[in-house]
């Protein structure tokens, strides 16, 4: 049984919040002995289709879009994989208009529950240790976080098999 290839949209952050969050995203990961992986913002998954057609409307949602700047509102814990630890964002009008318009073109549901946040560890739930789970923002990770570039990607299977089909930075 062969499985439909699955793409996803994300933001991914300028070169200083990306400095901000990789340092602690690989404490975490080595902590927790959990793969390391690019911080993002996922902004509509899963996306089915040709990948030559999804990247062109990357690129044209990319000429159409400016950088993004979201308010880290707390770290918390869930009770999935990708969603164990992660930041909280402030679901913003432009964040979600972006959304929606990505969604709608991809003939994907509009999530009226958009849940826009950055995982800063992908783990069982069950490992997370108390110190872990009391983390808090402080410093850097409690100021505004640009988002500047859009990515495709094949996130198909396991992460370590998951590829950029293509990757545009948003207009200035």
């Amino acid at each position: 049984m062969t499985t439909a290839t699955k793409y996803s949209l994300w933001l991914e952050p300028d070169p200083d919040t990306r400095a901000r969050l990789q340092p602690l995203m690989a404490t975490l990961a080595e902590r927790l002995a959990s793969p390391l992986f690019a911080p993002h913002i996922t902004l509509c998954s899963p996306l089915h289709g040709d990948p030559e057609d999804l990247a062109m409307y990357c690129s044209q949602l990319a000429t159409q879009t400016g950088a993004i700047h979201v308010t880290p509102l707390s770290i918390d814990h869930g009770v999935s994989y990708y969603r164990s630890l992660y930041i909280t964002l402030d679901a913003d009008a432009p964040l979600k208009a972006l959304h929606a318009s990505a969604c709608e073109h991809f003939q994907v549901p509009v999530l009226s529950s958009y849940f826009p946040h950055i995982s800063l560890v992908y783990a069982p739930p069950d490992t997370l240790d108390d110190e872990t789970r009391a983390m808090s923002l402080v410093g850097d990770l409690a100021k505004p976080l640009r988002f500047h570039q859009i990515t495709l990607l094949d996130t198909s299977g396991d992460l370590h098999t998951w590829r950029c089909l293509a990757r545009k930075v948003l207009c200035e």
